[in-house]
């Protein structure tokens, strides 16, 4: 099993601004950035994380209506 996992917006719902806050929340990226990530999907918005920390991230965009994966965790 793998030591890090990477977090992968696969397709934003339909709150894009939120989504957009909760990104620059939780990686520290700026707005441009942001919103680079939503409008350009699937886009990676975290790698090298820990596996409670991908599942908490991929927790709370899927919770705003996002679609989520963990690449690693998709191979199992």
């Amino acid at each position: 099993m793998n030591d890090v996992y990477s977090v992968v917006l696969e397709s934003v719902g339909t709150r894009p601004l939120l989504t957009m806050k909760f990104i620059m929340e939780i990686t520290g990226i700026g707005l441009g950035d942001a919103k680079n990530m939503v409008d350009e999907v699937p886009s990676i918005v975290a790698t090298e994380m820990d596996i409670d920390e991908a599942c908490e991230l991929r927790d709370g965009l899927e919770y705003i209506g996002n679609v989520v994966t963990i690449p690693e965790l998709e191979m199992w």
